[in-house]
């Protein structure tokens, strides 16, 4: 049994601490695929000025009619879709180290969420077992990762098995093929249908990144309980 079974202040916590060293590094992740297409940088929209903004994108004759400071925004930096993918199936409510799956799983999904929320991107989630359990589109508001991390504490969210077949049903047809996906699971159990999920969603949307999450007990019985 695992040591420490978290609750959703404490993923909140590590989440916090995460999330800024993150912010660069995946946001040159999701805009690589939109550099190398050699798309062009022609101007989009003006948007409201945030804190930490470039000076020489501030649109000054916007401020001189407005009062207001609005920043440029150019069609490579448009607002990015990422919708985050996470196993609530029965396999993951394992731990043998210090946390349980389930806890480790919660904190990337909550760090990721609040990582492209605080690069002024849209986050999404959706919590899945043994069929879609909730389902938020990918948008600013600033409560999904609070909810992100509520889910580790519900019972009923969890299942014996997680399955692909219905989450493929809903997810290729709902979301928007310029969406970043991040599936996080264990990957055990079903993996001819969790295969044909990913290649699915890797040949529509704009990035497809899978993130494993194992314990020790997933590969070896523990030490001392005899053979099997």
């Amino acid at each position: 049994m695992s040591r420490l079974n978290l609750d959703k202040d404490q993923i909140i916590k590590e989440a916090e601490k995460n999330s800024s060293r993150m912010q660069e590094r995946l946001r040159l992740l999701l805009l690589y695929k939109k550099i190398v297409t050699g798309r062009g940088i022609e101007f989009d929209r003006l948007r409201k000025y945030v804190p930490g903004d470039e000076a020489r994108m501030i649109d000054w004759n916007a401020l001189a009619r407005t009062d207001e400071l609005y920043t440029k925004v150019f069609d490579e930096d448009r607002l990015l879709n990422v919708l985050i993918i996470q196993d609530f199936s029965d396999s993951m409510k394992v731990g043998s180290i210090d946390i349980m799956k389930h806890d480790y799983a919660s904190i990337i999904s909550t760090t990721l969420a609040k990582t492209v929320q605080e690069a002024g991107d849209q986050a999404g989630f959706i919590a899945f077992s043994d069929g879609i359990k909730e389902s938020d589109l990918p948008s600013l508001d600033d409560s999904i990762p609070y909810r992100i991390a509520e889910k580790t504490e519900k019972k009923k969210i969890y299942s014996e098995e997680a399955n692909w077949e219905a989450l493929r049903k809903h997810v290729l047809p709902n979301f928007s093929s310029e969406t970043f996906v991040f599936v996080i699971s264990d990957f055990i159990g079903g993996l001819d249908n969790a295969e044909k999920f990913l290649v699915q969603a890797d040949a529509k949307f704009e990035g497809l990144f899978t993130i494993i999450v194992r314990d020790p007990l997933d590969s070896k019985l523990p030490e001392g309980v005899g053979q099997a």
